[in-house]
């Protein structure tokens, strides 16, 4: 083989070589589907840190880019469950469960992405009603249905516990007790009255008739019934 035909066979498999390659156009991501074409720099250092988050169903989550050049676009690659973001990079994650994956696309081209696993939403806490917790507390009782706290009195607690029967805050005792307390066996009257045909001076003692059941207790009750009472003189 001659000079001529060995320059003509290495060009040859040049030309072929060269035409090959001019079919293919570069491939800058790994991610089918891309939002994004290609990354203008291929000694770009921009990225999302981290690069893969887990995150609960219906939670919110802002990317973080690093060593990007402002202003950043931020879409939701297609392919997967999908999910919101909003122009801030504030990503929503949907209700379904599975993969998804956000792109950020800083001004010069460049791209990174970040990978979310999308988990179950934990279950919401139970609602505390804080009306019905202070009236616990206060030693109440909580009815949920018209949301109102009643109380037990103390007076309430005594007459039930003596054998009362108690309605509308008052205490109907039994006959033998007042306010827990039994009556008295004694039948006297604490004072005597100034009698009404003698002098001022002249005074005779009440008569005792029956004990009755106040707030204050038992009280005596005499006749004749009159406020005044006889300090001077004592006698019938």
């Amino acid at each position: 083989m001659d000079t001529t035909q060995k320059l003509s066979q290495i060009f040859g498999i040049g030309l072929v070589l060269l035409c090959a390659a001019c079919g293919r156009s570069p491939s800058l991501s790994s991610h089918s589907g891309s939002l994004y074409s290609a990354s203008a720099s291929s000694a770009s250092t921009m990225t999302i840190s981290p690069a893969s988050i887990r995150l609960a169903a219906g939670a919110q989550y802002s990317v973080v880019v690093t060593d990007g050049v402002a202003p950043f676009t931020f879409k939701v690659v297609p392919g997967g469950i999908g999910g919101a973001v909003n122009p801030s990079g504030v990503f929503t994650a949907p209700s379904a469960t599975g993969s998804t994956e956000v792109a950020a696309q800083d001004a010069n081209g460049d791209t990174a992405y970040l990978y979310i696993t999308v988990t179950a939403a934990a279950n919401p806490a139970p609602t505390t009603n804080t009306a019905q917790t202070s009236c616990v507390a206060s030693g109440g009782t909580y009815n949920s249905t018209t949301n109102t706290c009643s109380f037990v009195s103390a007076l309430q607690t005594q007459c039930t516990s003596s054998g009362g029967t108690f309605a509308n805050g008052t205490c109907t005792w039994p006959a033998n007790l007042c306010y827990g307390v039994a009556q008295p066996t004694t039948q006297t009257c604490a004072n005597a009255i100034i009698a009404t045909s003698a002098p001022t001076s002249y005074c005779q003692p009440e008569t005792f008739l029956s004990y009755s059941c106040t707030t204050s207790g038992w009280v005596p009750v005499c006749s004749p019934d009159t406020t005044y009472a006889c300090n001077s003189y004592s006698g019938g």
